[in-house]
């Protein structure tokens, strides 16, 4: 179930379909969403749950109503999962995406139906996963080392695992054709949601203590306008902002960049960018954190982006540092063939006991 998919393609959206589209193979694979849009010539069936849902609010400020899902979005997904239980009463594995009501419901029908349940950790270390684990599912999926042992912690007794994030190599690839983009080059390039939790204006900041290279972002949210003004206010010309590019029409974007950076919070999950990045060539600069060393490795470069001196000649330097192969060898470790084979073992196994 993934309340978002069919609008809205963050990590986790792409994730859920990638994990569709592989075990659709072999399997039969069903994916409840609440978004209109159906992909085409997918290996998995499709099931709209049609509701009426204000998308445009989408990327807000939180509150304590999120704490206790008595938000505008965690009640749109109470309902989208009401509505959806009877469809997982001929499942044998049900994997809620959305956390809060849709993980609490579903394991109360999955009790009823003798499903097992399986929750990956895309919300990330914090209260909504805390949730997800008092859920007790048969399987939590930590999507890192540092966040599998968070979770054994805090799990209630959960079993958990760890599978982290894939990456198409087919589709990205150092070999693909790249975009034209009306800047002159170095390009740094940023991917995300233009959200609180993400630090976009760290990138900015950074980038303007630069002598040379230009920001390229990618992504909207909720701070659209603040970012926009801060990027033209300290880069003018040498930041281009595109609000919205389709998942699979990102490919070029990478191949045009010289490094990619991202400076997300440390509690943030995984990171896909990261991956697609690395998977298309790119080396990377992100955030010193122990999730953040575990997918990139020796593929690039970490720093305190709260310094904004440090990031710029972090950022300068990663440019002229010759990568090699580096980025895509890291990439290569975690093909979407090796995760979907680690998810068709567990979930075979949770269908034999």
């Amino acid at each position: 179930m993934s309340f978002y998919s069919g609008t809205i393609e963050r990590g986790a959206e792409v994730f859920i379909h990638e994990l569709a589209s592989h075990l659709g193979l072999h399997h039969k694979v069903i994916l409840i969403q609440a978004g209109s849009n159906t992909r085409l010539r997918t290996t998995y069936q499709t099931k709209v749950i049609r509701m009426a849902v204000n998308w445009e609010t989408c990327g807000r400020k939180l509150s304590i109503r999120d704490r206790i899902f008595a938000d505008y979005w965690s009640r749109s997904i109470g309902k989208f999962t009401m509505r959806a239980l009877k469809e997982l009463d001929q499942a044998d594995i049900v994997v809620p995406v959305d956390g809060g009501w849709e993980s609490l419901l579903a394991r109360l029908r999955t009790w009823k139906s003798g499903a097992n349940m399986v929750v990956t950790g895309h919300s990330g270390m914090g209260w909504d996963d805390r949730v997800n684990l008092f859920a007790h599912p048969n399987v939590f999926v930590a999507l890192s080392n540092f966040q599998a042992n968070w979770a054994r912690k805090n799990g209630f007794g959960v079993k958990v695992v760890k599978i982290p994030n894939g990456v198409d190599l087919i589709k990205f690839s150092p070999s693909t054709k790249n975009k034209q983009i009306k800047l002159p080059g170095p390009i740094i390039l940023c991917v995300g949601a233009l959200e609180p939790n993400k630090r976009i204006e760290l990138v900015i900041k950074a980038v303007s203590k630069m002598k040379i290279g230009n920001l390229v972002l990618v992504g909207e949210g909720s701070l659209n306008k603040e970012i926009y003004r801060l990027g033209r206010g300290l880069l003018g010309e040498r930041f281009k902002h595109i609000p919205h590019v389709a998942h699979n029409e990102m490919i070029p974007f990478y191949r045009s960049a010289n490094v990619f950076t991202l400076p997300t919070v440390a509690w943030e999950p995984f990171g896909l960018v990261y991956l697609e990045a690395m998977a298309s060539g790119l080396p990377v600069v992100a955030p010193d954190d122990p999730i953040r060393r575990e997918i990139i490795g020796n593929a690039g470069m970490f720093v305190n982006p709260d310094n904004a001196n440090t990031y710029a000649a972090v950022l300068a330097k990663t440019m002229v540092t010759n990568w090699g192969e580096k980025p895509r060898l890291q990439a290569v470790k975690f093909s979407w063939e090796k995760i979907s084979s680690e998810y068709e073992k567990l979930f075979v196994s949770l269908r034999k006991k």
